[in-house]
């Protein structure tokens, strides 16, 4: 029988397969149809320097580890709420909203644009196109970087957190088991 251990990790990795595959479909599916309307219709242009196409794509390998470790953090909650679906669906809403993938932060309120300023959620979708689109300066970058990693390591750490309670919980209920089928079963 499989430790409690080995079936963590393999969850993990079952999110972080489903995570990819979501995002894969999805640049299939919507950003490579929207990309090429764009080019052929609007004339999309492309940075000058090709460099910031490189920036850009670390922002946005950087985004999807935000993104993933708030996935992590809401599907581990079934531990104790044992459905997801609703959590998944309000996060889904909540990130499209506090990450600028709706409505980019420049047009919110000042209030809010403050305030989800210092959300990590902004990480996800905001700042990977504000450096594709030149709205970051070349001197910014490495501190919205760091600023991306902090996010990054902050829904680690809490995730840790909420990992604690959660092997707490379970040793508790191993024990409680195995005293249960010490009773019911005598040597």
């Amino acid at each position: 029988m499989p430790s409690i251990c080995s079936s963590l990790t393999k969850f993990m990795g079952y999110v972080l397969s489903v995570n990819i595959g979501n995002m894969l479909f999805n640049v299939w599916t919507k950003v490579a149809p929207v990309l090429i309307v764009s080019f052929l219709a609007f004339h999309l242009v492309l940075p000058d320097q090709a460099y910031m196409i490189v920036l850009f794509l670390i922002s946005l390998l950087l985004g999807y580890f935000v993104l993933y470790g708030f996935n992590l953090i809401v599907w581990l909650s079934a531990f104790w709420f044992h459905q997801t679906w609703s959590f998944m669906t309000i996060k889904n809403a909540v990130i499209l909203l506090v990450s600028g993938a709706t409505i980019p932060l420049w047009f919110m309120p000042a209030p809010l644009e403050k305030v989800f300023s210092y959300l990590p959620f902004k990480d996800v979708y905001f700042t990977p196109l504000s450096i594709f689109l030149g709205q970051v300066p070349a001197d910014d970058i490495m501190l919205t970087y760091l600023t991306q990693i902090g996010g990054i390591a902050a829904l680690h750490i809490s995730l840790g957190s909420c990992g604690a309670r959660r092997r707490r919980s379970l040793s508790f209920k191993e024990v409680s088991e195995s005293a249960n089928v010490q009773q019911t079963y005598p040597a």
